[in-house]
């Protein structure tokens, strides 16, 4: 019986692990839900919303480099570490930013609204 339960919460685990699919687009947001407005701050932005390529949310990510300087080359680094394509923000602060988005194989995406609203758009054009 032990054995059994254990077999059952192993691949109820593994399927619950890649119910989602990986990470595609990053929406710079100022909480932590898809709700969430998008932020005019893309590096310092207090929480990363991450979504699929078909526009379903994976998770919330607290971005550890927010009240950090140079924030912004970090936290590419880190989104570009989880497999994100897009990074999505309300605006970003200069050609400088986008070219190391590009410089890592990301794109940029300007949206203002919800975080969620920001990925379906977003990924409906792409």
């Amino acid at each position: 019986m032990k054995k059994l339960l254990i077999i059952m919460l192993s691949v109820f685990v593994s399927t619950a692990a890649f119910a989602a699919g990986s990470p595609y687009l990053a929406a710079a947001a100022n909480g932590s839900k898809p709700s969430s407005a998008m932020s005019n701050t893309p590096g310092k932005a207090p929480f990363f919303i991450l979504f699929d390529d078909k526009g379903a949310y994976i998770e919330s990510i607290p971005n550890p480099y927010a009240g950090e300087e140079g924030a912004g080359p970090m936290a590419i680094g880190m989104l570009k570490d989880k497999g994100v394509k897009i990074f999505a923000a309300e605006s970003f602060p200069g050609e400088r930013f986008k070219g190391f988005l590009s410089s890592k194989g990301m794109t940029s995406a300007v949206f203002k609204g919800s975080a969620e609203a920001a990925a379906k758009s977003i990924i409906k054009k792409k």
